[in-house]
């Protein structure tokens, strides 16, 4: 049988009040609907070389590589995972003995040759540019390739360079020690593996090779008259030449870093 008017009236105007019915209900409790839930945001995307997202990060090291150095090293890296570094750094006396040590031992040269290298190596200040790679797949890795220059200075005897060069120093040096100065030149080449510590904090250890490929020397004495100066002059450049001679042969190293790096 079809419905009659008023049974269509009575159900449409029950069906209005089953829709009217939440709604009422909120407002008489004064509560508001909840807002539907927004899409949460991506996580940040990993940092080039470890977990930052800037397209350029900057760190700074301090830390060791034994035996050439002591110091600190700042570092820029850049998309692709290339990196540039400025390492400051001092070498120890232990370090430099260390060197000396191994090469007297292994004969490479004599103890007398080994305080004319303690010499050429004292007080040791270092600069050292590298650029790296942090392969993507591997961002805790880098390889690197640098130079090493090291501003240096010290001591030998009046009679060592006199037996260097073969030359008498002028009676009027009056000198018991003659003073060196110079720089050293040479390269390294090597790896690197940072371990994450901290948000910011990581340790960063390496293995390289050092070579030195150069040096120049000068002694630090001057004497009144042409003649006497002439043969200073022979001195230092004997002295130049042997220096020279046993830093290039057989300062030669692996280094072996352990640092701590804070990851800006």
């Amino acid at each position: 049988m079809p419905p009659t008017p008023s049974r269509l009236a009575g159900l449409l105007l029950g069906a209005t009040a089953c829709a009217l019915a939440p709604s009422a209900a909120l407002a008489q409790s004064g509560a508001e609907p909840a807002p539907s839930p927004e899409p949460e945001p991506p996580e940040a995307a990993a940092a080039p070389g470890h977990s930052g997202h800037a397209p350029v990060s900057w760190e700074v090291a301090a830390g060791t590589r034994f035996p050439l150095e002591i110091g600190i090293d700042g570092v820029i890296e850049v998309p692709l995972g290339f990196t540039a570094h400025l390492g400051l750094g001092f070498m120890p006396r232990f370090y430099r003995d260390a060197i000396n040590s191994t090469a007297t031992g292994f004969g490479w040269y004599s103890d007398s040759d080994a305080e004319v290298v303690a010499a050429a190596l004292e007080d040791a200040f270092l600069i050292s540019p590298t650029v790296g790679w942090r392969p993507p797949p591997v961002p805790s890795l880098e390889l690197y390739i640098g130079y090493v220059v090291a501003f240096a200075g010290g001591t030998v005897t009046e009679a060592e360079a006199e037996m260097i060069s073969n030359q008498d120093l002028p009676d009027r040096a009056e000198v018991a020690e003659v003073p060196l100065s110079g720089t050293v030149h040479g390269f390294q080449v090597g790896l690197a593996y940072q371990i994450a510590l901290e948000r910011h904090l990581a340790l960063r250890l390496s293995l390289a090779y050092f070579q030195v490929v150069g040096s120049s020397t000068s002694i630090d004495v001057s004497l009144d008259g042409a003649a006497a100066q002439r043969v200073v002059d022979r001195v230092e450049v004997a002295v130049d030449d042997y220096v020279h001679h046993l830093l290039t042969t057989y300062v030669k190293s692996p280094l072996l870093g352990i640092s701590a790096v804070w990851r800006f």
